[in-house]
């Protein structure tokens, strides 16, 4: 005889593999084992989109040393002390003049902002990624809509090569960027692609010096 039922109030955590269930059928007595099958079949949780997210940098120089301000959008769940992954364009140089670090990291639910003590995981050059830990309690979870905030440190711009003959001030547009969130196990939850960003090439300046011009 088949038995049915429905279990609610149940929280998919990240996307993947969720690893098998297990069964047990009891006495009344909720001890005395009956029957069990502990290797149900795993189920492949989708891995979602986050609502909205922003790679934001504080100068758009070429080849600049600046900051990079982060805003994600959660869609459905974040556990706090998860992480969030930001993968820069080419061209983009991490750990510039030091390691890359993490300011100002905050949760923002129903309005009401909350710092947190975010930390960076690991800050790789090659592959131009950062993951930041967020530093929260294991129990507490983001939901819909509910903001992550903080800023990178030490990243360099890339070159901009605008077009040849176009027009001074012209910039170039980086490539995209990639966001994402997972649990402290790296397990993915939700990912974004963020729009690339104009850099502007430096303008050169020209100084006189007695009877020369110095530029700059």
């Amino acid at each position: 005889q088949n038995i049915t039922f429905t279990l609610s109030q149940v929280r998919n955590l990240a996307g993947g593999q969720t690893g098998p269930f297990s069964l047990f059928a009891l006495l009344t007595d909720a001890v005395s084992l009956v029957e069990t099958n502990p290797t149900v079949p795993a189920v492949n949780l989708t891995i979602g989109s986050l609502a909205d997210a922003t790679v934001t940098p504080a100068l758009l120089g070429s080849a600049t040393r600046t900051t990079f301000f982060v805003q994600v959008s959660v869609s459905n769940t974040l556990q706090a002390n998860g992480n969030v992954i930001v993968k820069f364009p080419a061209g983009f140089l991490l750990n510039d003049g030091g390691q890359t670090q993490v300011t100002g990291a905050s949760f923002v639910v129903f309005a009401v902002e909350t710092p947190t003590p975010a930390t960076i995981l690991t800050s790789n050059a090659q592959t131009r990624e950062v993951i930041v830990s967020l530093g929260g309690a294991a129990d507490e979870f983001l939901g819909a809509f509910n903001l992550v905030r903080f800023t990178l440190t030490n990243i360099r711009n890339m070159v901009a090569r605008p077009p040849v003959g176009s027009a001074s001030g012209t910039g170039e547009t980086s490539g995209t960027f990639l966001v994402s969130t997972s649990l402290a196990s790296l397990a993915l939850v939700e990912t974004f692609t963020v729009p690339g960003v104009v850099i502007t090439p430096n303008v050169l300046v020209t100084y006189p010096v007695g009877l020369a011009r110095v530029v700059v």
